[in-house]
């Protein structure tokens, strides 16, 4: 079988995933506060579980407008932007907590419209 570029850009985009699900199955789940502790952090789990959780809030139907932003440092997400009801809150913050890998989730999104691009952090 020959490998041809597109076959090598989707495993290219694909593997960090794969990793990061093989990393948190084997991790415990632990219960507690969200403190992020510096022996939990990990550059390439937490940004590969980012990129895990940004994908499913982005890529849910009932989500697709929102404008949420989410960052994983240490296994604890933290949610961050307005969106448009509160029941969009409940339902970030239940993905978010059902992504594997994730311990705790740190749930600031706001009710309300967009933030003008100027305001928007960073």
């Amino acid at each position: 079988m020959r490998i041809t570029r597109t076959h090598a850009i989707v495993l290219a985009a694909t593997l960090p995933l794969l990793l990061v699900d093989i990393a948190t199955a084997a991790a415990p789940k632990r219960a507690g506060s969200c403190e992020v502790r510096n022996e939990d952090i990990n550059f390439f789990r937490d940004n590969g579980l980012t990129v895990k959780l940004s994908s499913k809030l982005q890529f849910n139907k009932v989500l697709l407008r929102e404008k949420i932003n989410a960052k994983v440092t240490g296994g604890v997400a933290m949610l961050s932007g307005r969106v448009s009801s509160r029941s969009m809150v409940e339902l970030a913050g239940s993905l978010a907590a059902d992504t594997g890998g994730i311990r705790c989730v740190q749930n600031y999104l706001e009710v309300g419209p967009p933030l003008p691009e100027a305001e928007r952090p960073v």
